[in-house]
């Protein structure tokens, strides 16, 4: 952590000003991913500097339901956090989103494949992916270059992956929807796939516990 200022270290928020200090837990975050943690982590740096105090501004922070499938959090069942990041529709986004969360993660990705090379960002997934839920045009290509990583499992809709995803995820995991690829090969826009994905999670039923939100 700085000295002084704001940073992300160990998997935590570190504010350093003067004498004060105070840390936060990211994972309380409805928005995960490093590109929102980065943007959190702006967001509270003139707030904080005005004297603003930091569990105030922090609880602020976590209501926070982001923007529309960009990294939403769209239900916790069974201790397993469901995200939506239709709006991920190339790599350097899937290496936020998923770089962003705690392991396990199952990763629900493909689509149209929009030509770039899936191998690049292998070091964000390596040890974070627990498992490949792949659909769409783009699955070979990605089993290709992440194959070796995981377990990699094929879906034929967005409901299939969704229900492979549940049945592989265990408590304590997360599955994300995080492309890496347009929409346009099972659907109109990224806008439909990520309502899909949505309301295939919202329709899901505990495995034996309550639901959590």
């Amino acid at each position: 952590a700085l000295e002084q200022g704001i940073s992300y270290d160990h998997g935590l928020i570190h504010w350093r000003h003067g004498e004060h200090r105070w840390q936060a837990d990211p994972a309380q975050l409805q928005l995960q991913g490093l590109h929102n943690i980065e943007n959190v982590m702006a967001a509270l740096v003139p707030v904080l500097m005005e004297g603003c105090d930091p569990q105030r501004a922090w609880q602020a922070a976590c209501n926070f339901g982001g923007l529309p499938h960009r990294m939403v959090l769209v239900r916790t069942l069974d201790a397993v956090r469901w995200y939506n990041d239709s709006k991920g529709t190339n790599l350097g986004s899937v290496e936020k989103s998923v770089g962003g969360l705690v392991a396990p993660v199952t990763l629900i990705a493909g689509g149209k494949d929009k030509g770039g090379d899936y191998r690049l960002i292998r070091p964000a997934l390596t040890g974070r992916i627990a498992a490949l839920v792949l659909i769409g045009q783009a699955a070979d290509l990605m089993a290709q270059a992440w194959g070796d990583l995981c377990p990699v499992h094929r879906a034929d809709s967005m409901e299939q992956a969704v229900d492979i995803a549940q049945q592989i995820t265990p408590a304590g995991g997360q599955v994300v929807l995080s492309p890496g690829c347009s929409s346009f090969d099972m659907f109109n826009s990224f806008e439909e796939r990520g309502e899909r994905f949505s309301e295939a999670v919202m329709a899901l039923t505990a495995r034996g516990t309550d639901d959590q939100a």
